[in-house]
């Protein structure tokens, strides 16, 4: 179906480390790992009302918006299910990206550790058609992010003098990222 998508992917590297798919050649001949970094369902319906809707779920690639690898590795596959939509307002282009990912099955005793995401922005080209590349390639984008991680601790040392632990049940993070961003001589240029 023209609707429906199937991925996987292979990659090197080590098994406990999921930011990695690097491969080192110092173990004196010994086979080296060759593991499944991802495997997903895409289901991208056409839609009158927006320009794009796809629900993945499965092992995939990082369904947010990101500059960098601050926040998020690039070698990191999420496990899970996510939705995107896009839809252009104009000159702006407008997203939401959503996710749920099981973060450790059964860590804590039926309370699974899960992180739940969304993430919204806009992106703008104010200057497109414009006769100079750098002002025809400008382009604004801007995203908020809520990352919301459940059942990730199950106890935190308390900086008393006894050592009694306390209970962490959660943990929030707030993510606001801004790009400016065009291309000088063909080259890719980001702020």
């Amino acid at each position: 179906s023209d609707d429906l998508k199937a991925g996987v992917r292979l990659a090197t590297g080590p098994l406990d480390d999921p930011r990695s798919t690097n491969q080192t050649f110092d173990d004196t001949f010994e086979k080296k790992n060759f593991n499944l970094d991802q495997a997903y369902l895409e289901y991208a319906p056409t839609v009158s009302l927006l320009d794009r809707l796809a629900v993945t779920g499965g092992l995939m690639d990082n369904p947010f918006w990101t500059v960098g690898s601050m926040l998020w590795d690039y070698d990191l596959s999420f496990a899970g299910i996510a939705a995107q939509l896009e839809d252009a307002v104009g000159p702006v282009a407008l997203f939401t990206n959503t996710g749920v990912f099981p973060i450790d099955s059964d860590r804590f005793g039926g309370r699974t550790p899960t992180l739940w995401s969304i993430q919204s922005g806009a992106s703008v080209k104010p200057l497109e058609g414009s006769d100079l590349e750098v002002l025809d390639q400008l382009t604004l984008t801007a995203a908020f992010a809520y990352h919301d991680y459940l059942n990730t601790a199950k106890q935190a040392l308390v900086n008393t003098a006894s050592g009694n632990t306390a209970s962490v049940e959660d943990f929030n993070e707030l993510n606001p990222t801004v790009q400016l961003a065009t291309a000088l001589g063909g080259i890719p240029v980001e702020l």
